[in-house]
Parts: C-alpha cells; structure tokens; sequence
C-alpha cells in the first residue's frame, strides 16, 4: 500500500501505471506546514498484479 496526497495527481499518476489502484480517500490525513489538512489517496498492489 501507498498513500499520496490525493493532490499530488503527477505521483498518482505514476503510482497506477505500474498497477496501484485506489482503495480510499484518508479524509484529512496530514497537516502541511502551515497547518491546513490534507486528504491521501490510499492505493494498493498486490505482488501478482505488478506490471513489468
């Protein structure tokens, strides 16, 4: 599993050409430094699933 910003669509985007797929959303996951909460996107692989 892995769990990007759900902002961060170019590691996203990464992420699913390789095989991750969504799971959920982490509604307010993270703080940035200014205090203000982000959302993850929470995505998974299993090994059998893997793109070469």
């Amino acid at each position: 599993m892995i769990d990007p910003e759900a902002a961060n669509l170019a590691a996203i985007a990464c992420y699913r050409k390789v095989g991750f797929k969504p799971v959920g959303v982490l509604w307010k996951y993270s703080r940035d430094q200014s205090g203000v909460w982000r959302d993850g996107l929470l995505l998974d692989l299993l090994a059998e699933e893997l793109v070469r």
